[in-house]
């Protein structure tokens, strides 16, 4: 058993095209020794986004805590605490925080072609 504590992970600021605020927490990964599945805390500061973007990974995500709204494929959904998404794999996807403060979330993605 490996146990973390997400505030002993420095987040890491997203870097993909046209990301404003956003950083990525790696919390269980390939250093920890998961084979098949990673899960991240992701963090999007008040005003952050993150691009509409894609990849051959599918991926859950958990919100935790703000307010923010996800679009998928064209569809808008407002997203808060407690809520949950699936993204299939190669969709278009964004996530934009429209609240106060952080909007945070665990996201969970299948290892692929590593």
């Amino acid at each position: 058993m490996i146990k973390g504590n997400q505030k002993d992970v420095q987040p890491i600021p997203a870097t993909m095209p046209g990301a404003k605020g956003a950083g990525i927490q790696w919390l269980i990964a390939k250093p920890e020794g998961a084979p098949n599945f990673y899960m991240r805390r992701v963090i999007v500061e008040e005003g952050g986004l993150i691009p509409v973007h894609q990849h051959p990974e599918e991926h859950e995500m958990y919100i935790l805590s703000g307010q923010g709204r996800a679009e998928q494929e064209g569809e808008s959904t407002d997203i808060g605490p407690g809520d949950f998404l699936f993204v299939p794999s190669g969709i278009k996807h964004s996530v934009t925080n429209t609240g106060p403060g952080q909007l945070t979330f665990i996201c969970c993605i299948n290892v692929v072609g590593e």
